[in-house]
């Protein structure tokens, strides 16, 4: 195959890492032009040991390193986030996740080490993560559920605004700060209602123990609070969570989660 031709072949695969490296296919192309121009100076650099795909980007890099074609890079989809990158760690990222570069090969591409193009991926991971986190307000009745949605939420680098338990208390918390994602039940119930499906009672049970280990409320008053039920549904829930605490280490995990969360 001729030079130009093999050439031809993979201009699509640097033009489309051209895009994304600089948020526009404009700005992009004014690059691999440039590329295309320094390579038909030298074209003996395309015979070389790299290979003509590894040589463009190689010249590809060099250029776009060194000379400022365009204004500062800019893009209104989700490009955005990672042409906010800082230029090294958006290359190597780009190279490995984006054209399927195997390590050695894209480390060869930027002029670095192995070692180095590592720290250097890690380096847009953590940045990625910092331009994606966002402040997430969850919408969730049953305790249990939204102790697990808010552990999840934050593991992933993300705030928790607050958990609301019903509508009036999501408009509220929305009012007082706005999220950039919710996360909510869309089937809502009150706790306090007489409601007694398993998905609610459970929960319930559960609040009603907590409340009788937390609070100095009389078992009178606890039942009254959740919609005036009487002492003995309180004594009956207490004595089942206690009884499921026994038997199920991870509930005793949870409840002692919730207590610890509580008490702040």
């Amino acid at each position: 195959m001729l030079t130009s031709q093999a050439v031809a072949k993979e201009l699509p695969r640097l033009r489309r890492y051209a895009r994304a490296l600089t948020g526009n296919q404009e700005s992009g192309d004014a690059y691999v032009v440039t590329t295309l121009e320094a390579l038909a100076e030298d074209p003996s650099s395309l015979t070389g040991e790299d290979g003509i795909l590894v040589t463009l980007f190689r010249t590809f890099t060099k250029i776009w390193n060194s000379v400022e074609l365009n204004a500062v890079p800019t893009a209104t989809t989700p490009d955005q986030y990672v042409v906010a990158l800082t230029p090294l760690p958006r290359q190597a990222f780009l190279l490995v996740a984006l054209e399927d570069f195997p390590e050695a090969v894209a480390a060869r591409i930027l002029d670095v080490s192995v070692a180095e193009l590592s720290r250097l991926i890690e380096e847009s991971g953590r940045e990625l993560a910092t331009e994606i986190a966002t402040d997430v307000m969850i919408i969730e009745d049953e305790p249990l559920i939204a102790m697990d949605l808010e552990s999840l939420v934050e593991s992933l680098g993300h705030g928790v605004t607050g958990i609301a338990r019903t509508q009036r208390e999501a408009v509220a918390l929305a009012a007082k700060k706005q999220p950039g994602l919710i996360l909510a039940d869309i089937r809502l119930a009150d706790m306090t209602s007489r409601r007694r499906p398993a998905s609610i009672a459970f929960p319930r049970q559960v609040a009603m123990f907590l409340s009788r280990s937390l609070t100095k409320g009389s078992l009178m008053e606890i039942g009254e609070a959740f919609g005036g039920r009487d002492h003995g549904t309180v004594i009956h829930a207490c004595k089942k969570i206690t009884d499921q605490i026994d038997k199920e280490p991870g509930l005793k995990e949870t409840i002692a989660r919730i207590e610890s969360q509580l008490r702040r």
